[in-house]
């Protein structure tokens, strides 16, 4: 049985409308991408996006969901101010739930309205909006009465049911007949046992419609571990601490149809209600537009001949009076390819705040980026980079094949940028400008970190699994696919081995005088492991090598075998097969030319084999033998378990090398261990992907 069938086994409609993703920062564990993949294992077609007070996720959910053939429904779940949003006084001005859903154009707009003014005017604690707000931007949105934390269960809970009813039908009349209703929950908290019951009582007697709903914090079940450990982060907690912040049940995932009708049988039409709030939110985002402010040019000129004038005006000013031929050309040029493109424009826009900040004498950076190839902006005073000069391209910044809108990049001095910014909000309306802000992930690094501490592990042993992340994960699928085949070549033990040596010379090598000699010893330690814990060993090796070398014997010939005749019959014909000639002991100077050509040696072992004998420290033992020893647990088990097929075959290959008899020992050093068995595998206690991101 699929897991379509499985999770709406009776063909019925649901939507998820109150989910919580990874924007609603480390408390929401709903990955956007893995959550369409969860809406089709459910049979829902349309899945809402609510996050806390914010609408962070709303451009990427939308994207995803249209992606998979998933309706996309954009909303949020608003904190709106027990007073009004100006109120912030402590212990007495907190914040209630609600949730919003648009249904159009109209109510995306008044809905990103109300969370801005939530964060520039209401924020206290939270970004918060209140009834005036509300009344204001209600337009084009559902509402529904949120969770436990709004304001109507919050009533209940309070045992005023009257005030309850009351805000209830409130909000009915702000918003109006079916774009109202009673959110119902059941988490199996013990506050819903009390509250449940009153809100179906409140939707029969004001007839307010209900919806069902499941307060979705993460995807399945299982994910509820996860889910407190990010709590833990936010809060600054270990999963020991007896008072920190955590979801009392393990009921707050995204559930199938069929668990979400079976948890409101006495009330399916909650749960059909929600496809029906689905149908009447039909809200598309509009990319691909560029849409800017316009310029006036002055004295009643048109916009073009302005930028025109500015430009021709700029290559004399900028040129002299003698202005090359190629010069005159390329201006001409991009002059057209700026006019057919529709950014003559934009480039007034810049020139203008430009043109302010350097007659208020605030300092203006000369201009970076693919910007700096324009002739156009170097004569109108946008960069002060002479592309001629530095033989820049043009057709990088802006060309008739480029899709993506051109922007050029300005700097402003620190302390007086602010005055550029009022400027231009004072020129073209504060409607028309925007901040960009700069959102911030959590690096791979510092995730593994942040759990392994509310886990409360040794931070040691999760340093070392953090610096098993790369630094660069920018990569082709090419790049991506020829690493993981040459990474299967090697073992896992020896491609840790090689990260921890990378890191180590990464930290150490930025402010060495003599960098090469790190990087020999780093190479070295590559190639021989024992080498890493003790330098002497290293020293030791490389005068064996010198002596060597001045003596011109480095591998020792094999000594000529006798073979004993084969005994013939009376008719002369050979009776019998050749016997193996008996062969000597192998004596201390053929050991220690073993361990002298031990990469050679192992060369022609297996795979695995050869990796792990690659982590042996070949020693003469106390018995004349070759005794490998082992640091790595994992190595020391697979060779020892397996001696008929491994260190058979390796005794084989000496023989042959040396002619002699060579007993092979293996031993394990005192306090070798597996890292397997020392460090957390802290991969399944985080269920997300490493994205790029910056160290």
């Amino acid at each position: 049985m699929s897991d379509v069938t499985e999770g709406n086994r009776q063909g019925r409609d649901f939507v998820h409308l109150h989910i919580h993703t990874e924007y609603s920062l480390l408390d929401g564990a709903c990955r956007i991408d893995q959550l369409m993949d969860r809406v089709k294992e459910c049979g829902q077609s349309a899945i809402a996006i609510t996050d806390h007070g914010v609408m962070y996720g709303c451009v990427q959910f939308y994207k995803a969901a249209k992606k998979a053939g998933i309706k996309p429904i954009i909303g949020c779940e608003v904190y709106v101010a027990t007073r009004t949003r100006f109120d912030k006084v402590n212990k007495i001005d907190g914040n209630n739930h609600l949730i919003l859903l648009c249904k159009n154009e109209t109510g995306y707009k008044n809905l990103i309205k109300m969370v801005s003014a939530a964060f520039v005017e209401g924020f206290y604690s939270k970004p918060r909006v209140d009834k005036q707000l509300l009344e204001q931007y209600h337009e084009g949105l559902i509402c529904l009465s949120a969770c436990l934390a709004g304001e109507i269960p919050q009533a209940i809970l309070a045992g005023d049911y009257e005030r309850a009813k009351s805000t209830a039908l409130w909000y009915q009349e702000l918003f109006g007949k079916g774009n109202y209703y009673i959110e119902l929950q059941d988490h199996g908290l013990e506050e819903d046992t009390i509250v449940l019951p009153q809100l179906i009582k409140l939707a029969r007697e004001t007839g307010i419609p209900m919806a069902a709903t499941n307060d979705s914090h993460y995807l399945r079940k299982d994910d509820a571990k996860m889910q407190s450990i990010l709590l833990c982060i936010q809060t600054g907690k270990t999963i020991q601490d007896a008072d920190r912040m955590e979801f009392r049940t393990d009921e707050f995932y995204v559930k199938t149809t069929d668990e979400m009708y079976g948890l409101f049988a006495m009330v399916p039409e909650a749960c059909a209600n929600t496809q029906k709030i689905a149908d009447q939110c039909n809200f598309d985002f509009d990319f691909g537009h560029t849409k800017i402010p316009y310029y006036k040019a002055p004295n009643g000129m048109d916009n073009q001949e302005f930028f025109e004038k500015l430009c021709w005006d700029g290559l004399e000013r900028r040129y002299g009076s003698d202005v090359p031929q190629s010069n005159k050309d390329r201006l001409t040029y991009e002059i057209g390819v700026v006019k057919s493109m529709g950014y003559t424009n934009y480039y007034l826009i810049v020139w203008d705040y430009i043109n302010y900040a350097k007659s208020q004498g605030i300092p203006v950076g000369p201009g970076r980026g693919s910007g700096a190839g324009s002739i156009a902006a170097y004569c109108v005073g946008i960069t002060d980079i002479d592309p001629i000069r530095y033989n820049l391209i043009f057709e990088r910044f802006l060309n008739p094949e480029r899709v993506s809108m051109p922007d050029f990049d300005v700097d402003f001095c620190y302390e007086r940028r602010q005055e550029v910014i009022d400027y231009v909000n004072r020129k073209y309306g504060a409607d028309h400008v925007a901040q960009i802000v700069t959102f911030g992930t959590m690096a791979a690094r510092n995730a593994i970190r942040d759990v392994g501490r509310v886990m409360g592990m040794p931070y040691q042993s999760v340093d070392v699994v953090a610096k098993q992340v790369p630094m660069e994960l920018d990569m082709s699928a090419e790049h991506l696919a020829a690493l993981k085949e040459e990474a299967q070549m090697v073992e896992p033990e020896t491609l840790i081995r090689y990260i921890r040596i990378f890191s180590e010379l990464s930290s150490q090598i930025r402010y060495a005088a003599q960098k090469r000699i790190l990087l020999e010893i780093a190479i070295i330690k590559l190639c021989r492991p024992q080498m890493e814990k003790d330098l002497s060993a290293l020293n030791e090796r490389m005068d064996d090598i010198e002596q060597k070398l001045e003596s011109g014997a480095f591998v020792s010939a094999a000594p000529q075998s006798t073979v004993s005749p084969v005994s013939s019959g009376a008719d002369g014909a050979g009776t019998g097969t050749p016997e193996k000639p008996e062969l000597p002991k192998a004596i201390p100077e053929d050991i220690k030319q073993v361990m002298q050509n031990w990469r050679s040696v192992i060369s022609e072992m297996g795979g695995i084999t050869r990796q792990y004998l690659n982590q042996a420290v070949p020693t003469l033992g106390p018995a004349g033998e070759l005794l490998l020893m082992f640091d790595d647990a994992n190595a020391f088990a697979y060779l020892n378990d397996n001696k008929a097929g491994c260190i058979d075959h390796l005794k084989e290959m000496i023989t042959q090398r040396c002619a002699k008899q060579v007993e092979v020992q293996l031993r394990l050093n005192e306090g070798g261990r597996s890292a397997a068995n020392t460090v957390p595998d802290l991969r399944q206690l985080i269920n997300f992907d490493i994205e790029e991101e910056t160290f």
